[in-house]
């Protein structure tokens, strides 16, 4: 994936829809599973590396080949207004926790105009509220992707998308309360205090292994003993199943 010659073909609803030459833009970035490229149009795209399924797709303004994607923003509790910076730099994606929304929207200085070229918001640390989400997405027009992850297993290996929290927002907010369906290439599932899998709607610990997984500790044998299990990790995670497919939870 290093090569600046490859070219993609992009699965969309089963059908291979166009490819994108990378040739002349930067090097794709892997994270875990994730290959995040931007293609001709300046969108950036991020896939499963494996299969090809595209997780979202998002505008860039003012991208240029060869050079930076976009612009980052360091979001910390003493700047002043958030929503001015994401006005003046055009931001397009933003990461943010729930409660680092809250905190833009009952700002003193926000006005909807300074987040208009927001198109997607992404967060995690929390479940948001059917307020907030209400709040946001009357505010914004934007998409919603909340993911769940952690250092160990390279980024995110759950994803609840646009699409859930649309209908979250319409009609089922008990969508919010789940972490969304774990990504292909992925193995998770919901143990017992002595690894036995719990039939759904138990609590149980959340076990997980595939590519992206750590493999160990360093320096940290204990560590990785109590962690490492007959090649799954213990994530000292405790959730439920909440659909029968045992994909979403």
């Amino acid at each position: 994936f290093q090569s600046l010659f490859l070219k993609f073909h992009f699965l969309i609803n089963g059908k291979r829809n166009w490819a994108i030459d990378l040739s002349g833009y930067r090097t794709p970035i892997i994270s875990g599973n994730q290959l995040y490229v931007v293609d001709e149009d300046g969108k950036l795209i991020c896939i499963n590396k494996n299969t090809g399924e595209v997780y979202w797709i998002t505008e860039l303004n003012k991208f240029k080949k060869g050079r930076e994607i976009s612009d980052s923003v360091s979001i910390s509790a003493s700047d002043k207004d958030y929503a001015l910076l994401c006005e003046k730099r055009k931001i397009t994606s933003m990461s943010l926790a729930p409660t680092m929304m809250t905190l833009i929207l009952d700002s003193p200085n926000y006005h909807r105009k300074k987040l208009e070229s927001v198109r997607l918001i992404g967060y995690g640390a929390s479940a948001i509220s059917p307020r907030l989400l209400e709040r946001v997405l009357d505010e914004i027009d934007c998409d919603l992707s909340q993911g769940y992850g952690m250092t160990e297993l390279s980024g995110s290996i759950a994803f609840l998308g646009p699409e859930q929290h649309r209908c979250a927002y319409t009609s089922s907010p008990e969508l919010l309360y789940s972490v969304g369906q774990i990504v292909t290439g992925v193995e998770c599932y919901i143990v017992d205090k002595c690894g036995n899998k719990v039939a759904r709607g138990e609590v149980g610990e959340i076990i997980v292994r595939g590519e992206q997984v750590i493999s160990h500790y360093w320096n940290n044998p204990l560590a990785t003993a109590e962690s490492f299990k007959q090649g799954w990790l213990y994530t000292v995670s405790y959730t439920h199943l909440t659909l029968p497919t045992n994909r979403e939870v």
